[in-house]
């Protein structure tokens, strides 16, 4: 059956802003053997759960998009936004630092810029990517499976 559209509560809104720095922190550490970079991951994954995430998620139960698809889709979005975000700031402060689009070109021709980063080679950016799609959508997935538990 298709999910119907309802107001958002507190139990739809709530768990992802828990869930996404845990998870966050528990993918990125546990990849990369870093304790400094879970905590990173887990002040982004903050960030990112509430300037995204309860846009999104309020969205989707409000549009009734609560099944598998729908949350699995809200999942990479969620885990997409954050690096779309970074890379373009990264283009707009590339590009406002040397005043010069073929400089821009240049950067682009080596890696996506990150602000604080500098250039992530495409390849390490795109391994970046994957793993916040994989954390978006374990986000999405993990909050529904606390809302069936809490039995609605």
């Amino acid at each position: 059956s298709t999910p119907e559209p309802r107001a958002p509560g507190f139990r739809d809104m709530a768990p992802p802003v828990v869930i996404a720095p845990v998870a966050a922190a528990l993918i990125y550490g546990l990849v990369f053997g870093s304790l400094k970079l879970a905590e990173m991951a887990a002040i982004a994954g903050l960030a990112t759960a509430l300037l995204v995430g309860l846009p999104i998620t309020f969205w989707m139960v409000d549009n009734g998009r609560t099944g598998p698809l729908g949350r699995t889709v809200v999942g990479v979005v969620y885990g997409l936004i954050p690096f779309i975000a970074a890379m373009g700031s990264g283009i707009v402060g590339s590009y406002i630092k040397s005043n010069d689009a073929s400089h821009v070109k240049w950067v682009l021709e080596h890696g996506a810029p990150i602000p604080i980063v500098g250039i992530s080679i495409w390849p390490r950016f795109a391994w970046w990517v994957l793993l916040g799609i994989l954390w978006g959508v374990v986000t999405m997935w993990t909050a529904a499976a606390f809302r069936r538990g809490a039995g609605t």
